[in-house]
């Protein structure tokens, strides 16, 4: 079985998101860019990007790029444009979490210099103190009753994960 590696950064203060937008949409940046705020820990990018990379490379996947199939990922829907519209760029954030697939070094170098912004040096703590609880709550339909036994990550994760039997 084929292996593959995934890294992630996040950045702050990002002063290009309409630029980045553009350069995602004609292939020139190879990388999946989700609004931080939408994600609760890295380890969920991760089950993300385990399940597209899965669909990819069986040929199952729902999107032209692995990439994108990882923000499908993310999502409890089926509507790909409902994907991209809740979890990509809108052009106006300034928080952004990055993830690329086997990336290479000047792939790297190319998505960092093209991003306007300070990377952020603990995603992990990023990621955990600084998510929107009540849109990811809204996204997934994570009532607060479900929260009482388990934690908003484990909510999230099983909507990622039941989305492929519906």
């Amino acid at each position: 079985m084929a292996c593959y590696c995934a890294f992630t950064f996040v950045l702050k203060d990002v002063k290009n998101s309409l630029s980045i937008k553009s350069k995602l949409m004609s292939g020139e940046l190879e990388c999946a860019v989700l609004d931080k705020h939408l994600v609760v820990d890295v380890f969920q990018v991760m089950v993300a990007a385990q399940m597209a990379y899965q669909r990819y490379t069986t040929g199952k996947a729902a999107c032209r790029t692995m990439h994108a199939e990882v923000l499908y990922s993310l999502s409890a829907m089926k509507s790909i444009s409902n994907v991209f519209a809740t979890f990509g760029l809108d052009g106006n954030q300034r928080e952004l979490l990055i993830v690329v697939i086997n990336p290479q070094k000047t792939n790297i170098e190319k998505i960092q210099s093209s991003i306007d912004g300070k990377e952020v040096s603990d995603i992990e703590r990023s990621l955990r103190t600084g998510y929107d609880e009540a849109r990811i709550k809204e996204i997934y339909k994570i009532s607060d009753t479900e929260l009482q036994v388990g934690s908003i990550l484990d909510a999230a994760l099983s909507r990622m994960a039941s989305k492929s039997f519906l």
